[in-house]
């Protein structure tokens, strides 16, 4: 008898434990579970100092503010089905491969420091063109416009939430971005696509 209650007692506490995780599975951004309407969650964002600025044609809410030390950064809220599954800041333009590469490294230590090793990293220049000197500021600074600048790092965040985290360079309009993209709502998105076909 004493076994089946301490068994009782410890499903107990396992479907107890199971519901407090599944309501903070979510990952965060700025300590807001990315979880929602994309308007219920622009409202918490506004909160917390960003404003609105528009809607893009492909529905994603865009928001700016100060992110991580920087001023100016763009965010923008994905939603699929009516439910946020990414969160995407996109830091202000860079103008030379140092201010550009120092943005990146900043960022890639802060979320070392705070989440730990990177599931995955690459940084490195491809298909460049013989005539330049990819140990050149500039020269790097003009293949990153020219896409072909790989540099990304991936962390898989079960810290704060499920998700993963993804730093990267921006080719074309050189930047850095940095993509939080939540496990559960993502991965409702890519089910209700599969319905689709």
């Amino acid at each position: 008898m004493k076994k089946l209650i301490c068994t009782i007692l410890c499903l107990l506490v396992c479907f107890a434990t199971y519901g407090q995780t599944e309501e903070t599975q979510h990952l965060t951004f700025k300590d807001i579970p990315i979880d929602g309407t994309p308007t219920a969650f622009g409202n918490k964002l506004k909160a917390i100092g960003f404003t609105f600025d528009f809607e893009d044609d492909q529905g994603a809410h865009w928001y700016q503010g100060a992110f991580a030390g920087y001023n100016n950064c763009n965010i923008c809220v994905k939603y699929s089905q009516n439910l946020v599954y990414e969160i995407v800041v996109l830091f202000p333009e860079c103008y030379s491969w140092n201010m550009l590469n120092n943005s990146y490294q900043s960022l890639k230590n802060m979320l070392i420091s705070k989440y730990g090793d990177p599931f995955a990293n690459e940084e490195k220049f491809e298909n460049f063109p013989s005539y330049r000197n990819i140990n050149d500021d500039n020269d790097k600074f003009q293949e990153v416009k020219n896409d072909h600048c790989v540099y990304y790092t991936v962390i898989n965040n079960y810290v704060n939430g499920m998700g993963t985290i993804v730093l990267e360079i921006k080719t074309g309009t050189p930047r850095v971005g940095l993509h939080y993209i939540d496990y559960i709502n993502n991965s409702a998105k890519d089910a209700a696509a599969l319905n689709d076909l």
